[in-house]
């Protein structure tokens, strides 16, 4: 028979705590790990539902009043700043400076968007065409740098020309040309 001693008794008692300690820790660790797991879920949702939001943004961004506001600004032929003061003039034709501006902001809060990491390029470059925004940014360069220059606005859309930019990684072949609709015109 064994004898109950007091050295006997508190080994067996640090053996009991020294065991609760080691459950204690791992049932902590489980529930660290878990909860790790739950917020990574958490995470991939909100971007799941991010990147719907954006698609959902894409499919409105491509609406009649966006493609009106393209051709009404993209087919202006213009190069000189001279033009751009005769042609988006909002004292001479409101509709086409306001178009001007629509798109100058969209591309400003794409660019934003881009910068800030809101959105990956990736995503970005598949809901708009990097090639169209090269040409935009083609067409309303020279009127930036104008007002960058002269109307002491350094960083006036700064988010657009960072989007022209990236996107011109995506597509460091294409060299962006002013829209023609007569190019249209050769095919059978």
């Amino acid at each position: 028979m064994v004898e109950i001693t007091l050295s006997v008794l508190l080994q067996l008692v640090q053996t009991i705590g020294i065991l609760v300690g080691i459950v204690y820790y791992i049932t902590i660790m489980r529930n660290t790990q878990r909860n790790q797991e739950l917020s990574l879920k958490a995470q991939e949702e909100a971007e799941k539902a991010r990147q719907r939001e954006m698609i959902f943004l894409r499919f409105q961004s491509f609406d009649l009043p966006y493609a009106r506001a393209w051709g009404d600004v993209m087919f202006k032929d213009v190069s000189t700043i001279e033009e751009w003061r005769e042609v988006y003039d909002p004292r001479v034709n409101l509709d086409t400076y306001a178009n001007m501006v629509f798109l100058q902001n969209r591309y400003q809060s794409l660019g934003v968007m881009l910068r800030d990491e809101v959105i990956s390029p990736e995503m970005l470059f598949q809901l708009f065409n990097p090639a169209s925004i090269m040409l935009a940014w083609e067409h309303y360069k020279v009127s930036i740098l104008y007002r960058r220059e002269n109307d002491d606005q350094p960083n006036v859309f700064d988010g657009f020309e960072y989007l022209a930019q990236e996107a011109s990684k995506m597509l460091p072949e294409f060299t962006p040309f002013k829209p023609n609709w007569d190019r249209f015109k050769e095919i059978p």
